[in-house]
């Protein structure tokens, strides 16, 4: 698949869940990409120093960069993903989106979103527009969101889109391993170009 000049990241909340939290940084760069990105990656609203130290030194370690840092509010659940049910405007709330700038300091992240109330698994066009222009982009097939190339989307021809329209973000590689138990399986789209 042709990806001309573009730039991806991994979504080590999506792909390498296999890993420990602290090496998916070092697994998306084996997999040759140089930046990541992580739904909230903290068990607690507002993690301790420590926490916080290990994560940033993971990224630091691997020698990869963040791309997106993402922490939701209102009424999303917990679970899997990370993803925390804060009301917005509450104390926690409040220091959750402190420790987030203190990340983006540590890291040099630009890009740190806060969703609110309840979305369904995929973005909409609206919300992928949105983060397009937030300089963020996202690489997830439809409809069981799977790899570039596994579903029904002509992505071929959106990364031409993109690449023609002088797009210079980060791509999110924000799609279901192929083989869950080896995320790193899950990149054969980018290998013929070298992406």
């Amino acid at each position: 698949m042709r990806t001309p000049g573009l730039r991806f990241d991994v979504n080590c909340s999506i792909l390498f869940t296999e890993l420990p939290l602290l090496k998916r940084p070092e697994a998306a760069r084996a997999a040759g990409f140089d930046a990541v990105e992580f739904w909230w990656p903290f068990a607690d609203p507002v993690p301790g120093d420590h926490e916080v130290d290990a994560f940033t030194g993971a990224l630091a370690d691997a020698g990869v960069q963040l791309a997106l840092l993402n922490f939701a509010g209102g009424d999303m659940a917990a679970g899997d993903r990370g993803l925390l049910g804060l009301p917005e405007g509450s104390a926690a709330f409040r220091a959750n989106i402190d420790v987030c700038a203190g990340i983006a300091a540590r890291t040099g992240c630009t890009i740190l979103n806060a969703l609110y109330g309840n979305r369904a698994d995929g973005l909409s066009k609206q919300q992928q527009d949105e983060l397009a222009a937030e300089n963020l982009a996202l690489a997830a097939d439809v409809p069981d969101r799977g790899a570039p190339g596994t579903g029904e989307l002509d992505f071929e021809a959106l990364f031409g889109q993109l690449a023609a329209q002088g797009y210079a973000g980060w791509i999110g590689c924000e799609y279901k391993p192929s083989d869950p138990a080896d995320s790193s399986t899950s990149f054969g789209w980018r290998e013929p170009h070298g992406v």
